[in-house]
């Protein structure tokens, strides 16, 4: 009996999953596999029409081969499938940053690169690909929620990918306007966010740290008076935008000397 091709793939996690087709009085298919540059050994026998190598190492190249067997012996071998394993990336929570959603994960050993998708109605759509461990979505809009994975690549090879994805709530930076000093206080405005629903406040003097002195809720309430301030005192801040626990980056920050 002569069996068809062999075919593979990255299998969900991090496993080659070697496929085959049925052949009529098989009692077993015994799997064979060689690393690149050497000779083929035995990794194992099945009753079913595929087998998970759960021992294929990150970043190696191996040729597959397999052969049915009845109480009459083996058949012949079916052709060969050539696959670089490579592991399936470990995506991170996505971030709000200035630029759009940042996509970050762990390197994978052996990629050369790696492809980033977003998933839509449709299914997942390819963004790009970059040969660093982060991707910045700037087509993403404030105020709405993404789910985005990433399959890592080398050559014509691709590692599986999560299929749940991971997803982030974004939400732009707001710009903060130059502040103006009044009797009442030092006055702060800046843009709507559209998604948020409301803005934090924060303020530091000198060399000093930031404190968070405000949380204004409200998507339209884009102003704050800091009352607080002292007059002849000099005071940088800088507002971000948050939605439940999401968090948009920090605005620019703006320097105001109280009069």
């Amino acid at each position: 009996v002569v069996m068809e091709q062999v075919s593979t793939w990255i299998m969900e996690g991090n496993n080659v999953k070697v496929t085959w087709n049925k052949v009529s009085g098989a009692d077993y298919y015994y799997v064979y596999r060689k690393i690149s540059g050497g000779s083929y050994s035995y990794i194992g026998k099945t009753t079913k029409t595929y087998f998970i190598d759960e021992k294929a190492s990150a970043g190696k190249t191996y040729t597959y081969k397999v052969r049915a067997k009845n109480e009459a012996g083996y058949s012949s071998y079916s052709s060969t499938k050539t696959v670089k394993h490579l592991d399936q990336p470990t995506i991170k929570t996505p971030t709000n940053t200035t630029s759009g959603l940042k996509i970050s994960w762990g390197k994978v050993s052996g990629a050369s690169g790696y492809k980033v998708y977003r998933k839509t109605s449709d299914g997942w759509k390819y963004l790009g690909k970059t040969t660093k461990t982060y991707f910045t979505d700037d087509t993403a809009r404030s105020g709405k929620k993404y789910t985005y994975t990433v399959k890592a690549y080398s050559g014509d090879y691709n590692s599986s990918y999560n299929s749940s994805g991971v997803s982030k709530y974004y939400l732009a930076d707001p710009t903060l306007k130059t502040p103006s000093s009044t009797k009442n206080g030092v006055v702060l405005k800046w843009n709507k966010i559209s998604g948020a629903e409301g803005y934090m406040v924060y303020r530091k003097t000198g060399s000093g740290s930031y404190e968070r002195i405000a949380t204004v809720k409200g998507n339209s309430k884009v102003t704050y008076t800091d009352k607080k301030a002292k007059k002849g005192k000099k005071y940088i801040y800088k507002v971000k935008a948050y939605k439940s626990k999401t968090y948009s980056a920090y605005s620019d920050t703006k320097t105001i000397t109280d009069k």
